[in-house]
């Protein structure tokens, strides 16, 4: 894991790629921007609530990994 990524960024980031999903991909589904996901994947942003729990359901990330 990078120094400036979150835990939360390494396990979308992961997921991301088992999925073979670009980041692109996933803001688009989640009508946001690439730069949002690159933000919340760098730890520079957190998603809200919602929109993490989506992701989680999307990538198929356990939501307990993320709510500690």
């Amino acid at each position: 894991m990078k120094a400036e990524e979150t835990e939360f960024g390494a396990l979308v980031l992961k997921a991301l790629e088992k999925n073979n999903m670009s980041r692109q991909e996933l803001a688009d589904e989640l009508n946001s921007t690439h730069s949002s996901v690159c933000n919340w994947i760098g730890g520079k942003m957190v998603p809200n609530l919602i929109t993490a729990l989506r992701i989680c359901k999307m990538l198929d990330i356990d939501a307990n990994q993320i709510i500690k």
